[in-house]
Protein backbone atom coordinates (compact mmCIF):
# COMPACT_ATOMS: atom_id res chain seq x y z
CA UNK A 1 0.00 0.00 0.00
CA UNK A 2 1.42 3.95 -1.40
CA UNK A 3 -0.68 6.20 -0.34
CA UNK A 4 -3.36 7.14 3.04
CA UNK A 5 -6.48 6.09 1.31
CA UNK A 6 -5.95 2.24 0.77
CA UNK A 7 -4.28 2.05 4.30
CA UNK A 8 -7.84 3.87 5.43
CA UNK A 9 -9.80 1.21 3.32
CA UNK A 10 -7.58 -1.63 4.65
CA UNK A 11 -8.09 -0.87 8.49
CA UNK A 12 -11.72 -0.29 8.07
CA UNK A 13 -12.04 -4.17 6.35
CA UNK A 14 -9.56 -4.59 9.40
CA UNK A 15 -11.76 -3.28 11.95
CA UNK A 16 -14.63 -5.20 10.70
CA UNK A 17 -13.12 -8.55 12.34
CA UNK A 18 -12.51 -6.60 15.54
CA UNK A 19 -15.27 -7.21 18.97
CA UNK A 20 -17.42 -4.78 19.72
CA UNK A 21 -15.45 -3.82 22.90
CA UNK A 22 -11.86 -3.95 20.67
CA UNK A 23 -13.35 -1.46 18.07
CA UNK A 24 -13.98 1.02 20.95
CA UNK A 25 -10.63 0.89 21.62
CA UNK A 26 -9.07 1.25 18.15
CA UNK A 27 -11.44 4.32 17.63
CA UNK A 28 -10.06 6.05 20.72
CA UNK A 29 -6.73 5.41 19.35
CA UNK A 30 -7.49 6.35 15.70
CA UNK A 31 -9.15 9.98 17.34
CA UNK A 32 -5.86 10.47 18.71
CA UNK A 33 -3.30 9.78 16.40
CA UNK A 34 -5.13 11.25 13.45
CA UNK A 35 -4.84 14.30 15.57
CA UNK A 36 -1.11 14.09 14.63
CA UNK A 37 -1.47 14.29 11.37
CA UNK A 38 -0.65 17.71 10.80
CA UNK A 39 2.78 17.42 12.90
CA UNK A 40 3.90 13.70 11.79
CA UNK A 41 4.30 11.90 8.63
CA UNK A 42 0.84 10.85 7.69
CA UNK A 43 1.38 8.59 5.86
CA UNK A 44 3.83 6.65 8.51
CA UNK A 45 1.10 7.08 10.86
CA UNK A 46 -0.87 5.21 8.89
CA UNK A 47 1.44 2.73 8.10
CA UNK A 48 2.21 1.99 11.78
CA UNK A 49 -1.90 1.94 12.86
CA UNK A 50 -2.40 -0.88 9.89
CA UNK A 51 0.22 -2.99 11.59
CA UNK A 52 -1.06 -2.63 15.39
CA UNK A 53 -4.57 -3.72 13.29
CA UNK A 54 -2.90 -6.87 11.86
CA UNK A 55 -0.89 -7.73 15.53
CA UNK A 56 -3.93 -7.70 17.34
CA UNK A 57 -6.14 -9.27 15.16
CA UNK A 58 -3.97 -12.61 16.23
CA UNK A 59 -3.92 -11.55 19.56
CA UNK A 60 -7.60 -11.63 19.52
CA UNK A 61 -7.84 -15.01 17.84
CA UNK A 62 -6.21 -16.20 21.25
CA UNK A 63 -8.83 -14.46 23.60
CA UNK A 64 -6.84 -11.20 24.05
CA UNK A 65 -8.59 -8.10 24.17
CA UNK A 66 -6.96 -4.47 23.37
CA UNK A 67 -6.81 -3.32 26.53
CA UNK A 68 -5.02 -6.68 28.08
CA UNK A 69 -2.56 -6.40 24.47
CA UNK A 70 -2.00 -3.07 24.62
CA UNK A 71 -2.86 -1.68 27.99
CA UNK A 72 -5.50 0.51 29.20
CA UNK A 73 -5.36 3.75 27.81
CA UNK A 74 -5.11 4.41 24.13
CA UNK A 75 -3.66 7.87 24.67
CA UNK A 76 -0.53 6.69 26.19
CA UNK A 77 -0.01 3.84 23.45
CA UNK A 78 -0.61 6.51 21.02
CA UNK A 79 2.06 8.88 22.34
CA UNK A 80 4.57 5.90 22.62
CA UNK A 81 3.35 5.67 18.66
CA UNK A 82 3.62 9.23 17.47
CA UNK A 83 7.50 9.44 19.57
CA UNK A 84 9.01 7.38 17.15
CA UNK A 85 7.11 8.47 14.00
CA UNK A 86 9.13 11.21 11.94
CA UNK A 87 7.95 15.15 11.74
CA UNK A 88 5.71 16.18 8.89
CA UNK A 89 8.22 17.26 5.76
CA UNK A 90 8.11 20.71 4.80
CA UNK A 91 6.09 19.39 1.85
CA UNK A 92 3.07 18.37 3.17
CA UNK A 93 3.33 21.65 5.91
CA UNK A 94 3.12 24.02 3.14
CA UNK A 95 0.61 21.77 1.37
CA UNK A 96 -1.82 21.94 5.07
CA UNK A 97 -1.35 25.54 4.91
CA UNK A 98 -1.51 26.38 1.41
CA UNK A 99 -5.04 24.59 1.60
CA UNK A 100 -6.09 26.52 4.04
CA UNK A 101 -4.76 29.68 3.34
CA UNK A 102 -6.29 29.41 0.06
CA UNK A 103 -9.94 28.54 1.82
CA UNK A 104 -9.19 31.61 3.96
CA UNK A 105 -8.21 34.12 1.17
CA UNK A 106 -11.45 32.79 -1.31
CA UNK A 107 -13.80 33.44 1.63
CA UNK A 108 -11.97 37.09 2.03
CA UNK A 109 -12.08 37.73 -1.54
CA UNK A 110 -15.99 36.94 -1.49
CA UNK A 111 -16.73 39.36 1.26
CA UNK A 112 -14.09 41.83 -0.34
CA UNK A 113 -16.63 41.56 -3.51
CA UNK A 114 -19.60 41.12 -2.43
CA UNK A 115 -20.25 45.30 -0.41
CA UNK A 116 -21.74 47.36 -2.51
CA UNK A 117 -19.20 49.97 -2.40
CA UNK A 118 -15.60 50.21 -3.86
CA UNK A 119 -13.94 47.11 -3.76
CA UNK A 120 -10.08 47.49 -1.56
CA UNK A 121 -7.77 44.39 -1.29
CA UNK A 122 -4.88 44.94 1.13
CA UNK A 123 -1.97 42.78 -0.22
CA UNK A 124 -0.77 43.16 4.14
CA UNK A 125 -3.96 41.47 5.04
CA UNK A 126 -3.51 38.34 3.01
CA UNK A 127 0.42 38.09 4.12
CA UNK A 128 -0.98 38.70 7.55
CA UNK A 129 -3.01 35.25 6.98
CA UNK A 130 -0.11 33.10 5.89
CA UNK A 131 1.23 34.01 9.50
CA UNK A 132 -2.18 33.88 11.30
CA UNK A 133 -3.10 30.13 9.76
CA UNK A 134 0.13 28.27 11.08
CA UNK A 135 -0.32 29.73 13.99
CA UNK A 136 -4.04 28.95 14.52
CA UNK A 137 -3.46 25.50 13.37
CA UNK A 138 -0.84 24.63 15.98
CA UNK A 139 -3.49 26.02 18.67
CA UNK A 140 -6.01 24.58 17.61
CA UNK A 141 -4.24 20.87 17.16
CA UNK A 142 -2.65 21.16 20.57
CA UNK A 143 -5.71 21.98 21.90
CA UNK A 144 -7.47 19.02 20.69
CA UNK A 145 -4.09 16.81 21.82
CA UNK A 146 -4.98 18.09 25.42
CA UNK A 147 -8.46 17.27 25.50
Amino acid sequence: MNTTKEYLNAMKQLEEQLKPENQKYFADLREYLSTFKFQKDALTINEQFYQMYLDFLDAQKEGLTAKEYFGNNPKEMADQIINEIPKASFKNLVRYIGGLAVIFWSVRLLLDFSDTHMVIINPILYFFDLILIPCLCLIIFNTIHKS
